[in-house]
């Protein structure tokens, strides 16, 4: 169903790609200005605006674009005011802007916009065999008459694609799959590499569940690795697997409040409407100047902080907000294009909780 909040997301795609030749402008001129006075304050400014290409192009949806700003980010970062760039990466660079300036030429200007899929948090799907791999149909039957009894409404498969089908327009509280089932390779075929892809990518997205008749610990590290959120040993009792539903039923139906910082007010309002749109109340704010009032009047559940910002950077800021001993295990989160691990590790090491990688798929993301 597309709402008000699905629609603001297109409109803010077609201004992003209206806006996308002057951004291309204003780097090219950025640039020249930098050859012509190699100095700090022209080398980041240059830095910063082909950072922001990077990270905003991959969100919108223009990812050509977003990999020759990487290049570009790349390649200035060999550099400092004390080390200019030579003749040959002023040539590279040079390159990759005029790849920029033919790409916008031939771009979709209306590119696909992921949307959130809203939670049913009354409803949980169910994947299992009728064989004896995971205790087949009758038990099923069983466990979603039980299920039932508690409130939840129980789709139940005994199909892979199937499962995946049904995902593709439903967001249910949580998946419960056997475990058994999606390991038996007469069932299901994990070397092929592109069933396995979608497999991870299924089970990251969605709170999901395993279960099985062994709990030996290579079972349950597979479990693990394919991104399961807990483990039940068959057989086990109804009110353990309620229970867990019940919780996190409760902890999607409260009302979430998450600050976030970025001073690229584009992505600012695209990070704003995706959370927005998945009921989550939110304060878009662009300077860390702002970031004490809001804190004291918004009071917040989470922090989301852009790590790459101008006068006041995410692991400055995160460094702020922990000297503060009302804020010390206030959750913090980087939301940045950076994808160097030590960069990454350097970033959590002041207290922040994790680090999202910008353009990841938004419902991974809520």
């Amino acid at each position: 169903m597309i709402n008000d909040l699905d629609n603001e997301f297109k409109k803010l795609s077609e201004v992003y790609s209206s806006n996308l030749p002057s951004k291309i402008n204003e780097i090219e001129s950025a640039f020249n200005q930098l050859i012509s006075t190699w100095d700090l304050n022209n080398l980041m400014k240059f830095s910063s605006l082909i950072h922001k290409l990077n990270g905003s192009a991959g969100i919108y949806g223009f990812a050509e674009i977003s990999k020759l700003a990487a290049k570009i980010e790349s390649q200035i970062s060999h550099h400092n005011q004390d080390v200019p760039a030579n003749k040959q990466a002023i040539e590279e660079i040079n390159k990759l802007i005029a790849e920029l300036k033919n790409k916008i030429k031939s771009i979709d200007v209306s590119p696909t916009v992921l949307t959130v899929k809203k939670i049913d948090t009354s409803s949980v799907f169910l994947l299992n065999s009728n064989d004896d791999y995971s205790f087949g149909k009758s038990w099923a039957a069983g466990l979603t008459k039980d299920l039932i009894a508690f409130g939840y409404k129980v789709s139940v498969y005994n199909d892979i694609n199937l499962l995946f089908s049904a995902l593709n327009d439903n967001y249910p509280l949580a998946i419960i799959i056997s475990l058994d089932l999606i390991l038996n390779p007469f069932i299901v075929n994990m070397n092929n590499a592109s069933l396995n892809d979608a497999l991870n990518i299924c089970f990251k997205k969605n709170h999901t569940i395993f279960f099985s008749k062994s709990g030996e610990i290579d079972k349950r590290l597979d479990a693990v690795r394919m991104h399961g959120k807990s483990f039940l040993l068959l057989p086990f009792e109804i009110s353990e697997l309620s229970n867990e539903l019940d919780t996190l039923k409760r902890l999607w139906e409260e009302k979430c409040k998450v600050i976030i910082v970025d001073d690229d007010k584009e992505l600012l309002s695209y990070q704003s409407t995706l959370l927005s749109n998945a009921g989550i109340d939110n304060k878009a704010i662009s300077s860390y100047k702002e970031i004490e009032k809001v804190l004291h009047e918004f009071k917040p559940d989470l922090l989301l902080f852009d790590l790459n910002m101008e006068g006041c950077n995410g692991v400055e800021l995160a460094a702020i907000i922990r000297q503060q001993k009302m804020y010390e295990y206030l959750p913090i989160i980087y939301l940045s294009t950076e994808e160097n691990i030590n960069i990454q590790v350097q970033a959590l090491n002041v207290g922040a909780d994790d680090f999202i990688t910008k353009g990841t798929d938004p419902n991974i993301i809520i």
